[in-house]
């Protein structure tokens, strides 16, 4: 009696368990769209052992690059932005009889520019021609972007909601159950959000070979840009 008991009792309880049932599916979405952003930086940066002499140094530098850009058509308002003021010594370290040691260069005065705006190749190179000619920039980047960046965002979290409702399903069939109402949504400090994006970087070393080779961009379609998002949705099942 003992031995038909235990079975015939788990299969009373069982519609009592799965009726209580619950389940947290994670959810995937990604989203890739083409760049329609370029953002550009640049320093322009003065060294030289006299403070006062690296001071005005820097401000020819940095009136060369104001008017290069200007000629250019780069509007300072609204696109030009500083993004860093440095004021420091400067030292190099150098080897010499099989000692490395510290050396002063002089006192450094930079600014670290960004200048963004809407993806257009041919201002790309008209502004990358205008850093060169200047002969004040030193780093030279291009990163390209989605200017929507949040509109992007939001279409991969609602990919992700949907790819968790699809998995949840498919489990719950398996069981022979379905859906009912949502439990909750976890999105932010328990999910995850990724934007694999990509860019050009440039030394001022080479920029006067780069210049004079052609086209700083090669005529290639560029990548398209990644955005992946992962929520946790958790539903009653019935």
């Amino acid at each position: 009696m003992k031995r038909l008991l235990a079975p015939l009792c788990a299969l009373i309880l069982a519609p009592a368990l799965f009726a209580s049932a619950d389940i947290t599916v994670e959810g995937r979405g990604t989203v890739k769209l083409p760049p329609d952003g370029m953002r550009i930086t640049f320093t322009v940066s003065a060294v030289d052992p006299d403070m006062a002499a690296s001071k005005r140094l820097f401000a020819e530098k940095n009136a060369a690059m104001a008017a290069a850009l200007e000629a250019a058509g780069v509007d300072k308002e609204r696109e030009l932005k500083i993004t860093n003021i440095a004021m420091r010594p400067r030292y190099e370290w150098q080897h010499k009889n099989g000692e490395g040691r510290q050396v002063f260069k002089g006192y450094e005065n930079a600014v670290d520019y960004l200048f963004a705006a809407p993806l257009d190749r041919d201002r790309l190179e008209k502004v990358y021609d205008a850093i060169v000619a200047s002969k004040a920039g030193q780093d030279f980047g291009v990163a390209f972007e989605l200017r929507d960046m949040e509109a992007a965002r939001a279409e991969a979290r609602r990919r992700a909601v949907r790819n968790a409702e699809a998995i949840a399903r498919d489990l719950a069939a398996t069981l022979n159950l379905a859906l009912d109402r949502v439990e909750g949504i976890r999105y932010g400090a328990m999910a995850q959000s990724d934007v694999k994006a990509y860019g050009v970087m440039a030394r001022a070393a080479n920029f006067a070979d780069e210049a004079e080779g052609g086209a700083f961009l090669p005529d290639l379609s560029l990548r398209d840009i990644e955005i992946s998002e992962t929520v946790y949705v958790s539903w009653d099942l019935r």
